[in-house]
């Protein structure tokens, strides 16, 4: 989403993480996590656990990510999107 929003939108790499973090706070997690919950498939103490932890590295985060310069921001970004998708495709 990110991505599509920096080269087809035109915004800047702060407004993209900014507005896809706004658009997954409600609409899209609740309905899949009933979903997913209802199949059994949700680890409610692993939950509760990465919500706090979530809550404390978002925060610290995003007080990062809005003062660092945006083309540094978006190499930190493009460098954590290439190791992500590299241990994805060889990973086990």
């Amino acid at each position: 989403m990110i991505p599509g929003m920096i080269y087809l939108l035109g915004m800047s790499q702060q407004s993209a993480q900014g507005t896809s973090l706004a658009v997954m706070l409600l609409p899209v997690g609740i309905f899949a996590t009933i979903h997913y919950y209802k199949n059994g498939m949700v680890n409610l103490k692993f939950t509760a656990v990465l919500i706090i932890a979530f809550i404390i590295s978002s925060y610290f985060g995003s007080m990062l990510a809005v003062n660092v310069q945006g083309r540094l921001l978006h190499k930190i970004f493009a460098i954590l999107l290439l190791v992500v998708g590299l241990k994805m495709f060889f990973g086990k």
